[in-house]
């Protein structure tokens, strides 16, 4: 029969830090699902949850070394969710850069043909009508200007639409840089062929080290902060499970 130091000291308290360890990934996950609903990522910083990929990564593969059941699942489900944050931040940001960029096509567009619009009063116009009933477009001298200059602005506006432009996600480098460092750890491990202790010590100290960066990642945006004087971009409450 465990005594209840016992009991406590390796059930009860590690039952804990697995339900914080969880609820602390999951803080940003509400959020998440209100960006992707909004079509923009606002102003959410996705840096940790690339972080979060790896310090997860790290202390899964500690806890296969030293076999314990608590450190496992106080991490598979944060790899899980940092895996879909870190997609839908990438896709965000690429939304967030096309609207943008098409916001400026068509203010350009605009602009550029703005003696268009300047039309005779008894010229009717509707963008989303045939342009092949000539009849609705005629001026009253019967020009067929106003139907060829809007017929063109159409044209225009659908070749804006389709442009095909770079699609930067810089969220993507920051998390392949992380999985590029603990494949390389692991796979220089594997070669390398230590013993079991040694896999547990290197493995100790990177997963540390990334736990570092993970519980400061959410301030790599300080400086925005201090300039615009906006602590939006720091998450409230995954600060706060930390």
């Amino acid at each position: 029969m465990p005594t209840a130091s016992v009991i406590i000291l390796q059930y009860v308290c590690p039952l804990l830090g697995c339900l914080v360890a969880n609820f602390m990934f999951a803080a940003p996950l509400k959020d998440v699902r209100l960006a992707v609903s909004r079509g923009t990522l606002g102003s959410l910083n996705p840096t940790p949850w690339a972080v979060m990929t790896g310090n997860c990564t790290g202390w899964i593969t500690y806890s296969y070394l030293i076999q314990n059941q608590f450190m496992f699942w106080a991490n598979a489900p944060g790899l899980i969710l940092s895996i879909w944050f870190n997609m839908a931040a990438a896709k965000l940001q690429y939304c967030d850069r096309m609207s943008t960029s098409m916001r400026s096509s068509f203010v350009q567009l605009l602009d550029a043909n703005r003696r268009s619009f300047a039309l005779r009063g008894g010229e009717r116009v509707v963008l989303g009508g045939d342009l092949d009933q000539e009849e609705d477009f005629l001026s009253d001298d019967g020009n067929h200007s106003a139907v060829q200059t809007f017929a063109t602005l159409r044209k225009t506006a659908l070749e804006i639409t389709l442009q095909k432009t770079e699609a930067p996600a810089p969220h993507e480098k920051v998390v392949v840089g992380v999985i590029t460092v603990w494949v390389a750890v692991i796979s220089l491990l594997s070669f390398l062929k230590p013993d079991v202790e040694q896999w547990k010590l290197v493995i100790g100290i990177v997963v540390n080290i990334n736990l570092c960066f993970f519980y400061g990642a959410p301030l790599s945006t300080i400086f925005t902060v201090l300039k615009n004087r906006d602590s939006s971009s720091i998450h409230r409450w995954t600060m706060l499970m930390k």
